[in-house]
């Protein structure tokens, strides 16, 4: 598959993500009764109590879904885009402008490096827990965010320094150009926390299971994003 072509095929799949999971809820509808009567150990969503805990349990069960974290994710996807840090990156030949702005940008990846360097030196209480452990602490538990938030400043210092920002004001509003194309994925994102919901609820092992469950919840939630930001790739 030629890289140009890359983009249109995660919009099409994109665009059929929040089909691809109605559908499964659907399935899973008759797949509990028949569980429920062969007893299999399943819970029926077509009885009295599986009716009420589909229609109770939407708001509930779209709350569980990383929404903050998407919105992160897109927000320094966009920046990263915009600023032409990752065009800058790949091209053999850069302008003066952009040798400098990648070596101001060298200067805050080192920089960045060295108060990591120097907090667990001083076992500062952000990267290590009460147990003496990095498992635990609050930049582990943060590692998400503050590895997004990074990002994105890293996007700021090469967009501001070579040009592509001419400021604060047009770097919060390219901030906002992804977010903005990819209000589908929030769709995408109701739609598969019903389904993880309904999974659960209709196999109750599942809930608890070490590995299938955190690998459907990475698949469903990372996949829409992710199939966004490629299909916003600019070819040439």
């Amino acid at each position: 598959m030629t890289t140009d072509r890359l983009p249109r095929v995660a919009a099409w799949v994109a665009t059929r993500l929040p089909l691809a999971c109605i559908g499964a809820e659907v399935l899973l509808v008759p797949l509990s009764w028949v569980g429920n009567v062969y007893d299999w150990g399943t819970n029926n969503l077509l009885d009295a109590k599986g009716q009420s805990w589909i229609f109770s349990s939407l708001l509930d069960n779209f709350r569980r879904a990383p929404i903050a974290e998407l919105v992160l994710v897109l927000l320094a996807a966009s920046l990263v885009r915009e600023c032409g840090l990752l065009e800058a990156l790949v091209r053999r030949r850069r302008s003066l402008s952009e040798q400098r702005a990648l070596q101001l940008l060298l200067g805050y990846v080192l920089l960045s490096i060295a108060v990591v360097i120097a907090l667990m030196a001083t076992s500062s209480p952000l990267v290590v827990s009460s147990l003496g452990t990095f498992r635990g602490a609050p930049l582990q538990r943060a590692a998400l965010p503050l590895g997004l938030l990074w990002l994105m400043g890293a996007a700021l210092v090469y967009g501001f320094s070579s040009g592509r920002l001419a400021g604060l004001g047009e770097a919060l509003r390219v901030s906002g150009h992804l977010l903005a194309q990819s209000a589908s994925c929030f769709a995408t994102l109701f739609f598969a926390a019903q389904l993880l919901a309904a999974v659960g609820y209709v196999f109750p092992p599942f809930m608890s299971h070490p590995t299938l469950r955190p690998l459907l919840c990475a698949l469903l939630y990372a996949l829409p994003p992710l199939l966004h930001i490629v299909a916003s790739i600019k070819t040439k």
